[in-house]
């Protein structure tokens, strides 16, 4: 009761006080006397109500000006010590006066076909100062003009967007990157060229619509892998992987049936220990010949060294500019003599010389016998049997599948682990490179995730050379953990993106040429020789990489690869976390392939399974007791969807929604992804914990395009939005193709009726903010946030229909004019209004 009778007192008080030094002082003591900064304008004792609002409006201040530079103070770049580094640190290579006197030129949106060989690239993407391709480009675009001096220090003030995103040392012969060019030049691609390496090369410029984007229109990829065909060899008899073959074959019962797939090759090895092998072995003493023939089939901790060595030289140590030794057409490879043996050896010994030894004979004789292995390898021409069964591997590929055995860190139930391949062959003819012969696989999919082609040519290879039923493809899409070592990225090769939908769209209404590689044909194929394919087949020939993993696999002396023999999946049994990505993290580490960066844009947030989420024990079907599967129940919601969540995920949809009794497959698939990233993403964890959606519903917007909008309780929208950026982006890598919208869920109440007795009647006055044009107007700002809606206008047809006009911020355009086809479609489909959004028209031409 003092506090409440003195609380008075003290507010009587402060109003005594003049004002002054001593009032500002007594202002900054303690919270409850520190003033609002926006109510400086105002009066002491006065509000809002005794001025008009046009001159409160106007002694505010202007919004929209704090807004943008708020968002300046936001886009200023840092350096170390946290200081700004605009201005005098500016990154612009050019100096003020040199901006100031260039003549402004209109620039046009584009796409720009590029290939090039990525041999000695950080990769595709801008990178702070790592050599990357995009700043290549970047720099022959300024050296050319097609950029302008002002624009020379930010790809962003470009629009820049790539279509495919290839990891260090890829190679392309074909990719797509959108941007605003100066293109008035008609030799432009020639002044652009002459700016760059050898190994980059522009194929053409074609203009586009300004909402282009070759990352979101861009339909399907075609990937080409190459190999030497020696990797479809059985292991050899002597291996551990070859050992257990037969071992497992025999207690299966199964010999007959692994003998004829092995029809074609089963005298390979036996030759090669009669004619290579047994001579080198006579020549050695007895105890040199026992040491030898205990450590030949026995896969060294320094061979694991070498192939790490020989990774790390071909990705990193290559020059850009350098040029393979042997530049050999991939056309003309039929009519090359092969080379002498003996330097095939040297090359072999290079890359397994131990370090900081001596050499003893041992060494000596097992360097001749692994040369002796290799060079066999290099000889062996492929059978039209194996090819037939490759190619039969490769088919079951093809449709609709889970492939979250061939990525890192996805689960079984993750949606975005179902990706579409559209086929997957092998070329029929191979060719032959200096003594090899080499396959060519070409791969055409909607789009893939990290690791996912290396993976699939990995297990397609391994199911041919090992004998191993065809059923173990379909066995990997289950929900089950299966190791799957990834090919060398030495042979993988991004052939050309896809657009066949933006391109029948810009003939037919748009009146743009189509992007198509086809008419640069001639040109791609001569790069892909020269720039390509010889860089693959003399690192190959220098490292014998294929021969090294392969090798490896043959020597791993534990379970993970077992599912390749007779036992199948349960013979690959071993102890694992439910999620088993301990398991295929062990594999890499110990194959010398750890994970680095995403070469196909797939995220890389760890997914768990709904084993471990509910913190229930692995109990195999057959003996699960009574008990467990009441639990079961009990856990999951009585209407099992068809992708299945776990009961914490079922809490991110809203109680009092009716989506919590009865979700939807995508309304599940939602919530158990929300649940995803707050468990496994810190920085998303604090603010997506309290969020709920109440529905979720996929909505046509054209071309074979879908959005996916998710309606949010009213009260949490304004949490959604403070991390609406970063959710959406993960959101649309988990449900790739579409483009994801949060909305409020708004309820519009109806008018009420003129009557007096209904005017009685009325319990409480209609809201403002659920009348039919307030609620319409929330959803334009919800489609667009945090874009400024900075206009609208009404157009009325003819006909007496109307369109509504939405004017947006120009400094946003980058970020959202893919996607205004998208708003627009979701607006008519909620609300049957016709609205067209866009940008100020700045004049005729676009600076």
């Amino acid at each position: 009761m003092a506090a409440d009778n003195e609380a008075p007192a003290a507010s009587s008080a402060n109003e005594s006080r003049p004002s002054g030094d001593n009032n500002k002082a007594s202002n900054n003591n303690g919270s409850e006397n520190r003033r609002n900064p926006r109510h400086d304008h105002r009066k002491p004792g006065k509000g809002r109500s005794e001025k008009g609002r046009g001159e409160w409006g106007r002694e505010k201040g202007d919004k929209r000006k704090k807004n943008d530079e708020f968002k300046e103070f936001k886009r200023r770049k840092l350096n170390k010590k946290g200081d700004s580094a605009d201005g005098e640190s500016s990154n612009n290579p050019f100096s003020k006066d040199e901006i100031a006197a260039e003549e402004r030129r209109p620039k046009r949106k584009v796409a720009v076909m590029i290939g090039y060989a990525g041999t000695g690239y950080k990769g595709m993407q801008v990178n702070g100062n790592e050599k990357t391709i995009e700043a290549d480009l970047f720099k022959a675009f300024v050296a050319a003009s097609a950029i302008s001096k002002a624009n020379a220090d930010d790809p962003k003030k470009s629009s820049l967007v790539r279509c495919a995103r290839t990891d260090k040392g890829v190679h392309a012969a074909g990719n797509v990157i959108s941007l605003k060019l100066i293109i008035e030049d008609e030799d432009i691609v020639d002044k652009i060229n002459a700016e760059l390496p050898e190994q980059i090369r522009i194929w053409g410029i074609q203009r586009t619509n300004n909402a282009f984007s070759c990352y979101q229109t861009c339909d399907s990829r075609w990937y080409e892998y190459l190999m030497p065909s020696y990797c479809l060899l059985p292991p050899h008899p002597e291996s551990f992987l070859g050992q257990k073959l037969v071992e497992l074959a025999k207690e299966h019962g199964v010999e007959d049936e692994l003998a004829a797939r092995m029809e074609d090759v089963k005298d390979f090895w036996s030759d090669v220990e009669e004619k290579e092998i047994k001579p080198i072995l006579a020549r050695l003493d007895p105890e040199t010949k026992a040491a030898v023939l205990e450590r030949v089939h026995v896969m060294d901790d320094e061979e694991v060294a070498a192939r790490k060595e020989a990774a790390k030289e071909t990705e990193e140590s290559a020059p850009a500019e350098e040029k393979p030794a042997a530049e050999t057409p991939a056309g003309e490879a039929a009519e090359q003599t092969t080379q002498p043996e003996a330097q095939q050896s040297g090359l072999v010994l290079e890359s397994h010389k131990p370090k900081n030894r001596e050499l003893g004979p041992v060494d000596f004789a097992l360097r001749d016998i692994k040369a002796a292995y290799v060079a066999a390898k290099r000889r062996y021409r492929v059978s039209t049997e194996r090819l037939n069964r490759l190619q039969e591997a490769l088919n079951k590929y093809n449709g609709t599948k889970n492939f979250h055995n061939y990525t890192v860190q996805k689960s079984f139930f993750d949606p975005s682990a179902k990706r579409h391949i559209k086929s997957f062959v092998v070329n029929p003819k191979p060719i032959i490179i200096n003594d090899t012969e080499w396959l060519s696989l070409k791969v055409h999919g909607q789009s893939f995730m990290m690791h996912q082609i290396r993976k699939m040519v990995g297990l397609a290879s391994l199911i041919v050379r090992c004998g191993t039923p065809m059923e173990r493809i379909n066995e990997s899409y289950q929900n089950q953990k299966m190791a799957i070592p990834k090919a060398p990225g030495l042979g993988l090769l991004l052939e050309r993106p896809v657009f066949h939908n933006y391109n029948r769209k810009a003939t037919e209404s748009l009146g743009k040429e189509a992007i198509d590689f086809d008419k640069y044909e001639e040109k791609i194929q001569a790069f892909k020789d020269k720039q390509i394919y010889t860089r693959i087949f003399s690192v190959e020939e220098k490292d014998n990489s294929f021969h090294m993993f392969f090798n490896q696999i043959d020597q791993f002396k534990t379970n993970h690869f077992l599912w390749l023999t007779a036992g199948g999946m349960k013979a690959a049994e071993i102890a694992r976390d439910t999620t088993g990505e301990k398991v295929q993290q062990d594999v890499d580490k110990q194959l010398g392939d750890e994970d680095e960066e995403d070469p196909e844009g797939g995220e890389v947030h760890e997914t768990r399974d709904a084993v471990d989420f509910l913190k229930l024990p692995t109990i195999k079907n057959s003996k699960r007791p009574a008990q467990h599967h009441q639990l079961r129940r009990r856990q999951s919601h009585v209407v099992e969807p068809a992708v299945k969540m776990s009961a914490q995920a079922l809490n991110k949809i809203a109680p009092n929604s009716p989506s919590r009794q009865n979700p939807s497959e995508l309304e599940t698939s939602i919530a158990q992804a929300l649940f995803d990233l707050e468990s496994n993403t810190s920085d998303l964890k604090v603010a997506l914990r309290p969020l709920q959606i109440v529905s979720a519903r996929e909505i046509e917007v054209g071309h074979g395009k879908k959005a996916i909008v998710i309606f949010v309780p009213v009260p949490s929208l304004q949490g959604f939005h403070r991390v609406q950026q970063r959710l959406t982006r993960e959101l649309e890598k988990k449900f790739s193709d579409r483009h994801v919208l949060i909305l409020a869920s708004r309820r519009i109440l109806p008018r009420p009726k003129r009557s007096a007795r209904s005017r009685n009647t009325q319990k409480q006055k209609r809201p403002r903010s659920r009348t039919l044009t307030a609620v319409h107007d929330a959803i334009l700002e919800d489609l667009t946030y945090p874009v400024e809606i900075v206009g609208k206008r009404v157009r009325t047809k003819e006909d007496g229909s109307k369109l509504l006009k939405v004017i947006l911020d120009e400094k946003e355009r980058g970020g959202v004019d893919y996607r205004l086809d998208t708003y627009s479609e979701v607006y008519r489909r909620l609300t049957g209004r016709n609205v067209n959004f866009e940008f100020p028209q700045s004049g005729p031409a676009d600076y």
